[in-house]
């Protein structure tokens, strides 16, 4: 779960903020299990850029806490937290931090948008670093597989904000619960209920193909399931006009 967001500026609040270069850190909350959670900052300095994991998550992780990334070719790139059994290329075993299952210090190129899977026993753990400029709220979902998404920015927002292209009959995203478990909802071409306007309809929906919409917290994953390639656009914040 999401703990706090902060914007590091010069104003009291983020509706306020109307910066370009707005640097930020989020705090989340460890659960002891797997979590899906969304990179939604770039290096600072760069706000189009790709972020080092271990430059963008700081936090007081445990001795075999895991984080792991989905490969465009299936499977899991995964990194493991070490403390005091890592080897650092140039210096030597008993370092402590991120390295492969082989102990050995390796890192995860991330962009805004990237979702991945944290494990952590940590109180709680920090992204942090530059937020998205606005004209970069367009992403792309490769067709025929699931695929982990999130908002590229600091912000909540709701399913029903984020504008999808390429979407076809029965495409599905899925928002893992607290509890296990996903809530999935399904997009229907044709075959929706709205209440108030009756069947027949295209949008979003449960699985009992009734319209249904999601909030989608700052910083959480979500699977998209589409048959064909998808372009998604997601809603600027306010703060960043």
């Amino acid at each position: 779960m999401v703990g706090s967001l902060f914007f590091l500026t010069s104003v009291a609040t983020a509706e306020e903020v109307v910066s370009e270069n707005i640097v930020g850190y989020q705090q989340r909350v460890g659960r002891s299990t797997f979590d899906m959670v969304g990179c939604v900052f770039t290096p600072i300095t760069n706000s189009t850029g790709s972020t080092l994991f271990s430059k963008l998550v700081t936090g007081d992780f445990k001795d075999g806490d895991q984080a792991q990334f989905l490969r465009p070719t299936g499977g899991y790139n995964i990194l493991v937290y070490y403390v005091g059994g890592l080897f650092v290329p140039g210096v030597g075993p008993g370092q402590t931090g991120w390295g492969n299952t082989s102990g050995i210090q390796t890192d995860v190129n991330l962009i805004a948008g990237t979702a991945f899977w944290m494990n952590t026993d940590a109180d709680y753990f920090i992204q942090a670093g530059q937020v998205q400029i606005a004209e970069n709220n367009k992403l792309t979902a490769p067709g025929g597989d699931f695929f982990m998404f999130s908002s590229p920015y600091p912000a909540d927002c709701k399913l029903s904000q984020i504008k999808f292209t390429g979407l076809k009959n029965l495409d599905q995203v899925q928002f893992l619960r607290p509890t296990g478990g996903y809530n999935i909802l399904v997009y229907y071409v044709g075959g929706l209920f709205i209440p108030g306007i009756g069947p027949g309809q295209t949008g979003w929906g449960n699985t009992s193909g009734i319209q249904a919409d999601a909030d989608i917290a700052s910083g959480e994953g979500f699977w998209i399931n589409a048959v064909d390639e998808v372009k998604v656009e997601f809603p600027v914040p306010a703060y960043l006009f």
